[in-house]
């Protein structure tokens, strides 16, 4: 996977978690997801992960144990200990009691059940996240995998950040340091994840928005260090054999996330392609790194035919003739309400879709948005304007240009601006996108910087742009932390609400329980809708596992795709 020394071994730990991940989403064609899945793919990934992390290890191990060390190690037990407290809180999600915790039971009780979308609609979304908390009920935290899920790729995004930046930053005041992109990333994205970890509500709920917000910070630190390592001239080896794959499991986890996490798979392949200059042998071997990723989005798009009938589901494209495919006028109106709550919550999205009118209600809303918008976008723009000065007056005081090379570290998070606005501008699904506008502002910004000031007047200049975006985050600290902070369970595990249903019978007899009172069935026994459909029947008797169709009558302009 390239050189050691630039492999971190958090990032390999997240390399084995998705490896993982990947045969726990193949057995799971095949098996519900039990311990006799869960552990022998968490073992595999753990191989996986094994010798990388080991080095760190024993690298951290070699070093001078003194007070310093102590703190450090003192300092991520509390900071774990937190973590894992907050994850046994109160599940503050509604989506997770709407559809994530009936989703991961139907994952831990059977197989993957072909047409489970005809049952409730978002049961087919495919999110490869409720495999991981499955497999996790079902091995290390039965019952409780909501509770260490996120927690978990949260302390190894945070380690990472914080392995990259002590590698680098004694060095940073030397004249042949290293360059802003291999280390200045990891600095400025810590005083977010403090606020992710105190804000976000996923550390105690299984939704898959926190993963993927992870996932997209995870892997713009590897993007960017690759980057650095292109423009130093070296060859950036280990980032273009862990981003394929990376970037598939992020696609498989939100599929919100396929813009940015493709832009990124782009760029590896494309380098690949520029590197090997023709050769055959070059070019095979690139090829070959990018089948895991090819491998993990195949199994993801195999499993939404079997859920739906459509491997993109909520999206009508590739949609497969099979008896339990989901209505395509159903397939159609989950999507607009997508693509409409996203715009005007409650409009509805015959209303909603029908014109711009949304618009100026939504911006008024992104504008009151302070810490995840307003701030994240002026500040961008701002160093991006102070970048462009800077290069400018080098250019006009040396007579010549420099190298603009680095601004690819924007391309990624522009791509998936632009795809997040003109599909489903809900902030929840940006966020991350915007806090990486906002780290490529400053990493930008201290790049211009490098060749205009002396090393230690540079590294001053770090601190003042951490110190810059660190600011609004710990405001938020300040007025909130107390509240935040102890925002944790002292009593163990709090209890899934229990929801009372209602059993209701179709008319072909199939037996389905019905929340009263509320849209969500928690963790009720299956089947369990919020939306009652008359017409629903098993394709075979009696087996809740054979799967589900439905038999509405199909209006002339479905009939006309069903001959």
């Amino acid at each position: 996977m390239g050189d050691p020394g630039e492999s971190e071994g958090a990032v390999i730990v997240l390399f084995g978690w998705a490896f993982s991940l990947l045969i726990v989403q193949i057995l799971s064609l095949v098996f519900a997801i039990s311990g006799w899945v869960a552990i022998p793919s968490f073992l595999a990934g753990l191989i996986l992960a094994f010798p990388a992390a080991r080095a760190s290890l024993i690298s951290f191990i070699q070093k001078p144990f003194g007070v310093s060390a102590v703190l450090k190690v003192s300092a991520l037990i509390l900071i774990a200990a937190w973590v894992a407290s907050r994850g046994m809180y109160r599940i503050e999600n509604f989506d997770s009691g709407l559809y994530h915790l009936p989703t991961i039971r139907w994952l831990n009780t059977y197989a993957i059940v072909p047409g489970l979308g005809n049952l409730h609609g978002r049961l087919a979304f495919n999110q490869s996240f409720f495999s991981y908390v499955a497999s996790l009920n079902a091995s290390w935290f039965p019952s409780h995998g909501r509770s260490a899920a996120n927690g978990f790729l949260y302390l190894v995004v945070l380690l990472q950040a914080i392995q990259g930046l002590t590698r680098h930053w004694r060095n940073v005041i030397r004249d042949d340091g290293p360059r802003t992109l291999t280390w200045a990333a990891d600095l400025l994205v810590l005083p977010i994840l403090v606020y992710i970890g105190l804000s976000s509500e996923g550390l105690s709920s299984p939704t898959p928005d926190l993963a993927a917000t992870l996932l997209h910070l995870s892997m713009f630190l590897v993007f960017v260090r690759g980057v650095s390592v292109w423009r130093s001239g070296g060859s950036p080896d280990f980032a273009v054999a862990v981003l394929p794959f990376l970037a598939a499991t992020a696609i498989t986890v939100k599929l919100s996330t396929v813009a940015f996490a493709g832009s990124l798979v782009i760029a590896c392949v494309i380098y690949s392609i520029h590197s090997s200059q023709g050769n055959t042998k070059a070019l095979r071997r690139a090829f070959i790194k990018m089948l895991p990723a090819g491998a993990v989005v195949g199994v993801w798009l195999a499993r939404g035919v079997i859920l739906s009938g459509c491997p993109v589901y909520p999206a009508t494209i590739g949609c497969v003739a099979v008896d339990w495919k989901v209505p395509t006028e159903k397939i159609v109106n989950e999507a607009n309400w997508v693509y409409s709550w996203a715009r005007e919550p409650f409009g509805g999205p015959e209303v909603v879709l029908a014109s711009w009118n949304w618009f100026g209600p939504w911006m008024s809303r992104q504008l009151g948005d302070v810490l995840e918008f307003v701030f994240p976008l002026a500040m961008s723009l701002a160093f991006l304007v102070c970048a462009v000065a800077v290069r400018a007056y080098m250019r006009k005081k040396s007579g010549r240009s420099s190298s603009t090379s680095d601004v690819i570290v924007l391309v990624p998070v522009v791509v998936g601006i632009v795809f997040w606005f003109v599909t489903a501008p809900d902030p929840r699904f940006g966020r991350s996108l915007f806090w990486m506008l906002l780290l490529s502002g400053g990493l930008l910004f201290l790049a211009s910087l490098e060749n205009l000031v002396r090393r230690r007047t540079y590294r001053t200049a770090a601190l003042g742009v951490c110190a810059i975006i660190s600011a609004p985050f710990f405001a938020y600290v300040i007025v909130n932390g107390t509240q935040r902070i102890t925002r944790i369970s002292t009593s163990g595990w709090h209890p899934i609400p229990v929801q009372r249903v209602v059993a209701r019978r179709t008319s072909s007899g199939l037996l389905v329980y019905v929340p009263e009172g509320d849209e969500r069935c928690w963790d009720s026994a299956l089947p369990c809708t919020p939306y009652f459909n008359s017409h629903l029947s098993l394709r075979k008797a009696g087996k809740l596992q054979g799967g589900f169709v439905d038999r509405t009558p199909l209006r002339r302009s479905e009939a006309a795709l069903h001959p």
